[in-house]
């Protein structure tokens, strides 16, 4: 009786032994391969955003153990009331993050708003009507465009040798996200 592959169920070849057939020992190969070059990757990205983080951080205490200031910058996304296209809108505007951030030091330095470009479309319910005119239909589709749906707030963070060790964490953690902007996302396997 003929044998048969683990992996694929299909009949071995003559003269092939094992209970893998070439063609799976060969994908199962390749697939060894590709995984470690993504390990490999990851290895190279975690190096690469230690790297980042620990010269930003070695910038920061060299400016700020000479008596300097240092400076850190993030936004804050705030959602505001609007309905477009069936989006709903926010329960209003949650200034958590703004308040635990100006706790902590952050100052707000400029809001950019962040508006919706579209298209509506509704129908006209009056009596007069497109084909009251002779026109066709009374459906009609309007192209809306700078509606505020949100805002971001550029906040800055002035470091300096008082607030230095008690906000590390936090520098570190804004510092990480920063490296992880720059360099994009990890390799995944």
């Amino acid at each position: 009786m003929a044998q048969v592959c683990d992996q694929c169920r299909s009949k071995l070849p003559r003269g092939e032994a094992g209970p893998i057939c070439s063609s799976c020992r060969a994908k199962i190969a390749a697939a060894e391969q590709r995984e470690a070059g993504v390990i490999a990757a990851q290895a190279k990205y975690d190096e690469e955003l230690a790297a980042y983080s620990a010269n930003a951080l070695a910038t920061i205490d060299a400016a700020v153990g000479a008596g300097g200031t240092s400076f850190l910058y993030r936004t804050v996304h705030l959602d505001v009331d609007s309905l477009m296209e069936e989006q709903r809108p926010s329960s209003g505007m949650d200034l958590f993050d703004l308040n635990h951030s100006g706790a902590l030091g952050w100052e707000v330095v400029a809001s950019i708003p962040r508006t919706y470009s579209g298209s509506q479309t509704y129908v006209a319910k009056n009596k007069v009507t497109a084909t009251s005119f002779g026109g066709g239909s009374t459906v009609q589709r309007v192209s809306l465009s700078g509606n505020v749906v949100g805002t971001y707030v550029l906040m800055k963070l002035a470091i300096t040798s008082m607030n230095r060790a008690p906000l590390d964490e936090w520098i570190r953690r804004i510092l990480a996200d920063s490296a992880k902007e720059r360099l994009g996302a990890r390799p995944a396997l």
